[in-house]
C-alpha cells in the first residue's frame, strides 16, 4: 500500500484580507470612549464616518460609557447621539426627560436604529420609542408578534389570575450562621419580573437584531447569569 501523498499546508490568507480582518478585530475610538470589535457593527463603522455635529457633556459620557463598550445597540447610540439629527419634535421618552442623554436632543439618523431615536435606542429599549411605533403603524406592522404559548393535551387553562406571578409558597431555610443550626428564617419569596409584555419587547428586539448581534448579546447575558448565581451562593 503506497503511503498518501503529502498535504501542502493552507497557504496564509493575501495580505489584503488579513489586513481587513486585523482592522475588524481592532476597537474603535468614538468621542472618548473605546468601542471593542464586538459591539462596532456595520451601523456603529457607518456612523462613525459621519461629521459629528454635536458633543455629548462630559457627565453624559461618564454615566453612559461602561455600557456603551458592552452592548452594541448602546454603542450604536453613543454615535448616533453625536452624528445624528435633531427631530423636529422630541418622542415621548424624550419629551419627558427619560433616556441616558436626558432627552437633550433627541437624535435621528434615518434609515438606522430601527427608527428609534439615539436616546431610546441605547441599552436596546428602541421598541419603547414613539418614532418607531409610528413608522411600524405606517408600514402596518403589528408592534409585537410574539407567539402564544401551546396548550399541551388534557392539561387544564391556567387560571388568568396566576398568569403574572410565579411565586412559590414561602417556606424556611436553615441559617446559615455559624452556633445557630436550629434557627430558621424565612426564605425570600421570589417575584415574577419577567412577563409577558417584556417576553415579547425582548422578542421583538432579538428578532431586529443581527445573527452576531444576538450571539454577542447572548455571552453577555451568561456572564451576568453566571455572576447573580455566584453572588446567590454567596449569600
Amino acid at each position: 500500500m503506497s503511503p498518501a501523498p503529502p498535504t501542502s499546508p493552507t497557504p496564509p490568507p493575501p495580505p489584503q484580507l488579513r489586513l481587513q480582518q486585523s482592522v475588524a478585530a481592532m476597537p474603535v475610538g468614538f468621542a472618548g470612549i473605546s468601542l471593542p470589535a464586538s459591539v462596532a457593527s456595520a451601523a456603529v463603522l457607518g456612523m462613525a464616518k459621519m461629521t459629528t455635529r454635536r458633543i455629548v457633556p462630559d457627565d453624559a459620557r461618564e454615566r453612559v460609557g461602561g455600557k456603551v463598550a458592552g452592548r452594541t445597540s448602546s454603542a450604536e447610540a453613543w454615535v448616533a447621539q453625536h452624528v445624528g439629527a435633531e427631530a423636529s419634535a422630541p418622542c415621548t421618552n424624550c419629551t419627558q426627560g427619560y433616556g441616558p442623554f436626558k432627552g437633550r436632543p433627541c437624535v435621528v439618523v434615518p434609515d438606522l436604529l430601527l427608527g428609534a431615536c439615539a436616546g431610546c435606542h441605547f441599552n436596546s429599549q428602541g421598541t419603547k420609542c414613539s418614532f418607531r411605533a409610528a413608522k411600524r403603524k405606517d408600514l402596518e406592522v403589528d408592534d409585537v408578534d410574539a407567539p402564544v404559548p401551546k396548550r399541551s393535551r388534557g392539561s387544564k387553562p391556567a387560571d388568568p389570575s396566576l398568569a403574572v406571578s410565579s411565586a412559590p409558597p414561602q417556606s424556611h431555610r436553615k441559617s446559615a450562621t455559624k452556633g445557630r443550626r436550629d434557627s430558621t428564617v424565612p426564605a425570600r419569596p421570589s417575584r415574577s419580573v419577567y412577563d409577558q409584555d417584556q417576553y415579547a419587547q425582548d422578542l421583538a428586539e432579538a428578532r431586529e437584531m443581527t445573527s452576531e448581534q444576538r450571539r454577542v448579546e447572548s455571552l453577555h447575558l451568561r456572564g451576568r447569569l453566571l455572576a447573580l448565581e455566584v453572588a446567590e451562593a454567596d449569600e
